[in-house]
């Protein structure tokens, strides 16, 4: 069975800020946490050198108003997602603060950035795929890539991957499109100078803040956490 991203997601996407509004009272507080420290982690960016972000499946604009309030000298802020109705919603919200576009990650280009900003994107993506879009994300980050996804101990084997497919064919269980990632062993480590990873909800979901380098080299980063 092939899982179609852009369909699936242009679809939900038309009822997700409602869907979002009906999270449970855990969930809440496990968003508001995570809203905490990224704000934690923006104050350890220096702004004053920052003239383009871009913003790969903004949604509804949740991050984007928190990087727009630490943003005084960005010439371009660019908010991009693969559904219509996401973009509308975000270019309501912020107006000509940013510029939107509704666009396929996976296969349009883009213009590098001082700033990308990917937050609950990459789980989206299968095994297949996500080491490209990882490093494609990577290639584009000029300064900084801000990531924002769960990270779980042991990734999802192939075998895993088949059985849930399996469970959702015949009718055993609904499936979810999200994957575990191995981020860390993902990250094309040439290309970072420094990643420090601020953990959430008892490091149920990570995020990532990786300096790039300004010069390629085959040195591995040391990881801080705080």
């Amino acid at each position: 069975m092939v899982f179609d991203q852009a369909a699936y997601w242009k679809n939900r996407s038309k009822h997700y800020p409602e869907e979002f509004e009906r999270h449970t009272p855990e969930l809440r507080r496990f968003f508001c946490e995570q809203e905490f420290r990224f704000r934690q982690m923006l104050d350890r960016i220096d702004f004053s050198e920052v003239e383009s972000v871009l913003e790969i499946g903004c949604g509804f604009g949740r991050m984007t108003g928190m990087m727009l309030k630490k943003l005084e000298t960005a010439a371009r802020y660019q908010a991009v997602d693969i559904s219509p109705e996401q973009i509308k919603a975000t270019k309501e919200k912020y107006g000509n603060r940013i510029q939107t576009r509704t666009a396929d990650f996976r296969t349009e280009p883009f213009e590098p950035s001082d700033i990308v900003l990917v937050s609950e994107v990459f789980l989206h993506f299968p095994p297949g795929q996500i080491q490209i879009v990882l490093h494609k994300a990577q290639r584009l980050a000029k300064k900084y890539l801000i990531h924002i996804d769960p990270l779980l101990p042991v990734p999802e084997s192939s075998r895993a991957l088949a059985g849930r497919v399996k469970n959702y064919i015949t009718g055993q269980t609904p499936l979810r499109w999200d994957w575990q990632h191995d981020y860390p062993r993902l990250y094309d480590y040439a290309k970072v100078d420094h990643l420090t990873v601020f953990p959430v909800g008892q490091g149920k979901s990570m995020i990532f803040l990786i300096k790039a380098r300004e010069r390629v080299g085959n040195r591995m980063p040391e990881a801080q956490r705080v």
